[in-house]
């Protein structure tokens, strides 16, 4: 019963959003007046912090339904894209990526600067099941460099500094490699699609997610963003602007690291 919410409350709720929207000049509610469910449907002190999160998240609900199910989509891309890889693994053909010092593949459009991926590695990468690895900094090349973490060789990574070493997931894809879910490909490498598919006046997957991302869901968050920006709600305290904010924030992060995903994505399927 902490999270119980009678029939009754619910609509006091809402007929205080509808009072909220006129003395505020509106002739309907708007996400501005969501925020004050947050002071309604708690039930004790120690459910306030879940009731601010759910009702927050729903600010951005919408948006971030869209943005798993591009998540799911560009999942099956890479699987359905790996096949090849599977393939090739079973006949242990060479991969023909350019090389760097002689044993490093070079990550394309890697945020952190140049990263380098060790050659023989690239062998113990499956493309289905998903093996630990380690991302860190080396100052002596000036880089960053991702290795499989081996048995039999350790990696003591929690003596480092923690901002420049990460435990991380590898999964290996056509022309790359996927690292905690998002998708590089190596330097060298033309795109599969060029090289394999007839032309086609048709749009791939990854320009029409890129498409949906920038034409519909970025509009919608700016919206949004602007809605509390610009905001001179009568009810809404700068705790609740700034708590609005935050939660806005928090999907614009999250925007972004799927845009990089399909972006990186659209030379790889």
């Amino acid at each position: 019963m902490d999270y119980y919410v009678s029939d009754r409350r619910w609509k006091k709720c809402f007929h205080l959003m509808q009072t909220s929207a006129f003395l505020n000049g509106r002739k309907a509610i708007d996400m501005t007046d969501v925020p004050l469910l947050i002071h309604c449907l708690w039930n004790k002190a120690e459910t306030i912090a879940t009731t601010i999160d759910i009702v927050m998240n729903g600010l951005t609900a919408s948006i971030g339904d869209q943005l798993d199910k591009i998540e799911k989509e560009l999942e099956h891309e890479l699987k359905f894209s790996a096949e090849p890889v599977i393939k090739q693994n079973s006949k242990k053909q060479p991969e023909s990526f350019l090389l760097t010092n002689y044993l490093y593949y070079s990550l394309r459009d890697f945020p952190k600067g140049k990263c380098l991926f060790y050659k023989q590695d690239y062998n113990k990468v499956n493309p289905t099941m998903p093996i630990d690895g380690i991302l860190y900094r080396d100052e002596n090349k000036n880089t960053w460099l991702i290795r499989v973490i081996s048995t039999g060789a350790p990696f003591d990574y929690k003596s480092r500094d923690s901002s420049l070493v990460k435990k991380v997931k590898l999964l290996k894809c056509k022309g790359g490699i996927i690292i905690d879910g998002t998708p590089y490909g190596f330097e060298g490498m033309l795109s599969f699609n060029r090289n394999e598919q007839p032309e086609s006046n048709s749009i791939s997957w990854s320009e029409a997610a890129i498409q949906r991302m920038n034409n519909v869901l970025k509009p919608q968050l700016q919206q949004l963003q602007e809605q509390f920006t610009q905001s001179k709600h009568l009810f809404l305290s700068s705790d609740d602007l700034k708590l609005a904010n935050k939660y806005l924030a928090k999907c614009e992060k999250r925007f972004n690291e799927v845009a990089i995903k399909v972006h990186n994505a659209k030379t790889l399927i």
